[in-house]
């Protein structure tokens, strides 16, 4: 199985967001359109970006950009704002080559969601449609715009896309994948929860149910779990950081801190993942 992708790092200030893979070579992509290789070396990473742009991404000024490394590591995809209305469904998929090559493989991915390049060749992505507003009563009630959603496998060369999953929510977030499963992150005004699925049947399992506050996911491999931060279950002022077993849905605490910063007008509100609906 090839190295997965270590992270994403936003560098705010100069507009960048930079994604690679350890022992592969990175990619960047930049808020003003551009692409860039950068060596995997200690050196100056922006430095390198702006003497190396391989490639103009077409994006919103405001754009949101997120990003995986293909196996393999020469290609890189890219999900960006795409110009145009304001919508929640104006990401487009790109997939960047290190020879400076750049296609577009799909639209209408959800704004801010990340792309996950998987082991299997395919690029899985998070798109739907915009659902009903809640009535004034459900608002009242914290109720959410609920939206049919679905995941979809996109072949990196031609663009053709195949729904594996479909369900109705806030959110569809790809937190990552173990063995033939994807493990993704349900949000609903019902609650929020991990399921697993199956990347060849779509058929699902539910890992374990969560608070709708979740975040900042990665894979153990090594033990087969889910590392994520959280709110804490009984004081909303407490963040913790569990570690789930992807078999077993039992959950290890690694840590915890408290965050005394008060929450809007004294109440405390949910979004999705991605952003508020």
């Amino acid at each position: 199985m090839r190295k997965r992708v270590i992270g994403m790092l936003a560098l705010a200030a100069l507009g960048y967001a930079v994604f690679g893979a350890r022992g592969e070579q990175p990619a960047v992509a930049q808020t003003n359109r551009h692409a860039a290789q950068v060596s995997p070396a200690s050196g100056s990473k922006v430095s390198a970006a702006l003497e190396a742009a391989i490639a103009r991404v077409p994006q919103a000024r405001d754009a949101v950009v997120r990003g995986d490394v293909l196996p393999g590591g020469r290609s890189a995809v890219v999900a960006a704002d795409s110009e145009g209305p304001s919508s929640d469904w104006r990401s487009s998929l790109y997939r960047v080559d290190d020879s400076g090559k750049i296609a577009l493989l799909a639209i209408g991915l959800y704004h801010a969601s990340r792309p996950l390049a998987s082991t299997d060749g395919a690029i899985y992505v998070e798109r739907g449609a915009s659902g009903a507003w809640p009535s004034r009563e459900e608002a009242a009630n914290g109720r959410l715009r609920t939206d049919p959603l679905h995941i979809d496998a996109i072949d990196p060369l031609t663009g053709a896309a195949r729904t594996l999953y479909t369900w109705t929510g806030y959110t569809l977030h790809l937190a990552g994948e173990l063995a033939g499963e994807l493990i993704v992150y349900r949000v609903a005004f019902e609650g929020a929860d991990l399921v697993a699925i199956d990347r060849l049947s779509g058929k699902s399992r539910l890992v374990t149910t969560v608070l709708p506050f979740a975040g900042d996911f990665s894979i153990d491999e090594q033990r087969a779990a889910l590392v994520m931060s959280n709110r804490d279950e009984h004081d909303s002022h407490v963040w913790v950081i569990d570690r789930i077993d992807l078999a077993t849905g039992a959950r290890v605490r690694l840590t915890s801190a408290r965050d005394e910063t008060p929450t809007l007008a004294g109440r405390e509100t949910s979004t999705s993942l991605s952003g508020p609906r």
